[in-house]
């Protein structure tokens, strides 16, 4: 944990002095995954440019997180938490599908600690599925498109569309921009990883500011 406390300060350390919008979103660092006793990324599962992970499977739906946070004068944290599958049906889509819901097939009834990940590459689609969490009869469905540009696979990675967003209100001019993708680990595991920065102004003066980096596993389901 200490070597990651060091590339939090690393990458936070001078973030206070600055103006928050001029400063790029943090890159994915994977000596993090090794610090935090992790496995390293995965093969590839093709020599194309395309590259996309080998990401099928099902997988456990306590996911470990370890969030990078650092929130102005307040300085650089790091949180350890569990997290869910909803990172994947949180995303900003090109295509208007909504998350469906529908009723669990008696194998899916069988399995409420897992969800299941599959990429079929021929259609360009990523389904993601899980039993609803308030009803185990149903199952909910996420389903992202490469065309529209939902994601695309790029270095071994399924990158997400990017998210942005603007505000006003009271005085107060705020904006979010983050990016993420998936792959898999070398030990079988699905790895998330989102990078955000939060920025607040109040008469066009800086306020506040939030930078945060969150590594996700979800180990394979037995």
């Amino acid at each position: 944990m200490r070597t990651v406390i060091c590339i939090a300060a690393g990458i936070f350390g001078t973030l206070v002095a600055l103006s928050a919008k001029s400063i790029p979103l943090a890159e994915f660092d994977p000596s993090v995954l090794t610090s935090i006793g992790w496995a390293m990324p995965g093969s590839s599962s093709s020599t194309t440019s395309e590259e996309c992970p080998l990401i099928e499977g099902k997988y456990s739906v306590s996911g470990e997180e370890y969030r990078l946070l650092n929130d102005g004068a307040a300085g650089a944290k790091i949180q350890k938490t569990i997290t869910s599958p909803v990172v994947f049906f949180s995303h900003t889509r090109e295509t208007k599908e909504s998350t469906n819901t529908e009723l669990a097939s008696d194998s899916e009834q069988t399995e409420p600690d897992m969800f299941s990940a599959q990429l079929n590459r021929m259609e360009g689609k990523l389904v993601v599925r899980m039993l609803a969490p308030r009803d185990s009869t149903k199952v909910v469905q996420t389903t992202l498109h490469s065309q529209p540009r939902d994601f695309l696979c790029k270095d071994r990675k399924l990158h997400f569309v990017t998210k942005t967003f603007n505000g006003h209100s009271d005085g107060v001019t705020s904006s979010f921009d983050s990016k993420s993708f998936v792959m898999n680990l070398s030990d079988g595991s699905l790895f998330y990883y989102e990078t955000s920065r939060t920025v607040a102004k109040s008469l066009f003066v800086f306020s506040n500011s939030r930078f945060t980096q969150r590594y996700i596993r979800f180990l394979k389901h037995k």
